[in-house]
């Protein structure tokens, strides 16, 4: 559909806007990938306000919305639940009433200690309460428990909050706060020539239809080759290196094929 037309990429994340102006050599292989695809449709990215980007942002978060909290289940819940009896006759900060929120027609316990109307919510309900919060933009450990504390209640909140947000699937594949290294790895000296070949794969600008280079070493005598490559299959990677390689070497001293 946009294909072969003329058309502008808005977006209320200012230094994207930036990404085809920036030095190649700065980005990334992924981030290198995403800006080659993206450049074959458009290169002009525009920034627009988040506050006038309503409809692109609210149809994002469809899918993070599709979580909610069914109140009249919740007050069925609170009726027989003992953590909220104790709450009741212990003389806490808590101040427990039955409220009815708005659009509802349920009476609904609620802590009335502050400005808003805060849910006691029961254990069955926790973690749906935390998904709708923590799903929406995936806030960091301290920002969820702020939000979920500023709208509900619940024994042990900081706790649930801070296990359930470390133990978040897309927080932990989207954002690294540690970086892990790996120690050195020591090799054992190769005896002879073609008995331990190094490979790895580079990234190119297009030339002639290829993309791809792959370079293989000899560790024993130091010699590079390189072989031009149209994709990084791994199917063609071995093709490429058993014709350019393997077929003009002698195969039977090769021991050890590190890819890095």
């Amino acid at each position: 559909m946009v294909e072969g037309r003329e058309f502008v990429i808005y977006t209320d994340h200012k230094p994207i806007t930036f990404a085809f102006q920036q030095k190649p050599d700065k980005c990334t292989p992924r981030q290198f990938r995403h800006l080659d695809f993206i450049s074959q449709f458009t290169t002009d990215i525009r920034y627009v306000p988040g506050k006038q980007n309503i409809v692109a942002d609210t149809l994002s978060r469809v899918d993070a919305l599709s979580d909610t909290l069914d109140y009249n289940a919740l007050a069925i819940s609170q009726q027989g639940d003992e953590e909220l009896k104790k709450y009741e006759q212990k003389n806490t900060g808590l101040q427990l009433k039955q409220v009815q929120l708005p659009g509802t027609n349920v009476l609904v316990f609620c802590d009335i200690s502050t400005s808003i109307a805060r849910p006691f919510v029961t254990k069955p309900f926790r973690r749906t309460v935390f998904n709708i919060i923590h799903r929406l933009a995936h806030p960091g450990v301290k920002a969820t428990a702020k939000l979920v504390k500023q709208r509900f209640v619940w024994p042990a909140i900081d706790a649930d909050c801070r296990h359930w947000a470390r133990a978040c699937v897309e927080c932990q594949r989207a954002k690294i706060t540690r970086h892990v290294t790996a120690p050195l790895s020591s090799f054992s000296l190769p005896s002879q020539r073609f008995e331990h070949v190094h490979l790895d794969l580079i990234i190119m600008p297009y030339s002639e239809g290829f993309r791809y280079c792959l370079t293989c070493i000899d560790r024993f005598i130091r010699r590079p080759e390189v072989i031009s490559l149209e994709d990084q299959e791994a199917e063609t990677v071995a093709r490429a290196f058993y014709k350019h390689w393997i077929a003009r070497k002698i195969f039977k001293y090769l021991r050890l094929i590190l890819f890095e």
